[in-house]
């Protein structure tokens, strides 16, 4: 799956910080990390923010795209986004 997209949840106290860069019109990056958080997966780039935060858990969700020339990201891969320094 070339490119492959990920929707992953980060706690609404982040939202000011990861909207006021996407503002900027620099591109947030996201990296996908293993469950352990010790090695790095994949790279790519912020693509979408949900438009409600989940009252239950207090987060917001996000969608990322990563190029994933090789292979590494898969459907039901169980990897940790990290946005723009803000681990999932």
């Amino acid at each position: 799956m070339q490119p492959i997209t990920v929707v992953f949840t980060l706690p609404e106290d982040v939202i000011p910080r990861v909207l006021k860069k996407m503002a900027s019109g620099t591109p947030v990056e996201v990296d996908a990390y293993d469950r352990d958080l010790t090695t790095k997966i994949a790279s790519g780039t912020l693509l979408a923010i949900d438009n409600q935060i989940d009252p239950g858990s207090g987060t917001l969700r996000f969608k990322a795209i990563f190029p994933n020339t090789d292979l590494s990201l898969f459907p039901t891969n169980l990897s940790t986004p990290i946005a723009g320094g803000h681990a999932a």
